[in-house]
């Protein structure tokens, strides 16, 4: 399947290596931009779910 070979080739985002040389401030806007991405990527499952039901569905 073409999207899972393009899967594949997605690198994740950067994470912070080094947490001891950021500032609590930012540290709490870090934390509230993975909240946000992973309620993203929660959708995006979600989603995908929905649509792989439905075509199985088809099939019955």
């Amino acid at each position: 399947m073409i999207e899972e070979e393009e899967a594949k080739t997605v690198k994740s985002k950067q994470f912070l290596d080094d947490l001891s040389r950021v500032s609590v401030k930012d540290l709490e806007i870090y934390i509230e931009e993975l909240k946000t991405e992973i309620e993203r990527v929660k959708r995006e499952i979600s989603r995908k779910g929905e649509i792989l039901s439905n075509a199985k569905s088809l099939f019955k």
